[in-house]
């Protein structure tokens, strides 16, 4: 009934066994065939109007290799969160109205996070080229991963962020379990990861500015030693470590107190 009621063709394509997340997302990116594609996570919607929005931001900035708007929140039941909550996200993923436009630096854009996890229009021999890589290297930063990558491939201003909300991110259990340990993997990933000479001090600024959330994630999991690494890093920092929320991490770190409800300390 769905392909009767499409307009295009649709194709349904079945893994047995499952692929995990980046086996499924490689093997729709090679089922790809048009110049370019969007990615859209099943739990997720496109808001009306997006595709062309996007597809607008190719044709004035024909350089570009991927284009993304900015996101709402919605709960499990599809009822918008409003615009305080979708503020609250665009500010943290450097997605606010001051930021729209075409990206100078793209490895600095995707560096941010501002490349989100799905709802983006990327080129499609670029994300080909790329391709995302299993949780056995990146955890869950896969989606994270395949941002920077891409940026890195394709650095200066190869990035567009349309002012318009383009996309709806939906707020389940699985989505607060994943940013519950996000922060974590991301700071693993830095860590590791090599930048151009010209992105090294966006690096460790992001590395700064996360390490608190890090720690206490990795304090939350049971990874004691790991979180008194980034506890005692120098961008965790003294004067956090002084701080009642760095008390905070601890204590959570020398008698661990798990609290997966509360993913921010």
């Amino acid at each position: 009934m769905l392909c009767a009621a499409a307009s295009v063709p649709l194709e349904y394509l079945h893994h047995s066994p499952g692929l995990g997340q980046a086996g499924n997302v490689n093997s729709l990116l090679n089922a790809a065939k048009g110049h370019r594609l969007l990615l859209l996570h099943d739990d997720d919607r496109l808001l009306p109007g997006a595709l062309s929005t996007l597809s607008d931001c190719f044709k004035r900035h024909p350089e570009i290799v991927a284009a993304y708007g900015r996101q709402r929140l919605i709960q499990d039941d599809g009822t918008d969160l409003g615009d305080r909550a979708a503020e609250s996200l665009n500010q943290s993923f450097r997605k606010s109205l001051t930021h729209a436009g075409l990206q100078t630096d793209s490895v600095e854009a995707a560096l941010q996070r501002q490349f989100p996890n799905n709802a983006y229009l990327v080129a499609t021999d670029k994300a080909k080229a790329i391709g995302f890589r299993e949780k056995t290297e990146v955890g869950d930063a896969c989606d994270t991963d395949f941002g920077v990558r891409l940026a890195i491939a394709n650095p200066g201003p190869r990035f567009y962020l349309t002012a318009t909300y383009t996309a709806e991110y939906r707020i389940t259990r699985m989505a607060i379990s994943r940013t519950s340990k996000s922060t974590a993997d991301y700071y693993r990933f830095l860590l590791r990861l090599e930048v151009p000479e010209a992105s090294e001090q966006t690096k460790q600024t992001v590395l700064t500015h996360i390490a608190a959330n890090a720690a206490g994630q990795l304090a939350r999991q049971g990874a004691r030693q790991e979180a008194m690494s980034v506890y005692l890093s120098r961008w965790y920092g003294w004067r956090r470590r002084l701080s009642p929320r760095g008390l905070s991490h601890l204590a959570r770190i020398l008698l661990p107190i798990h609290d997966s409800m509360n993913p921010r300390h």
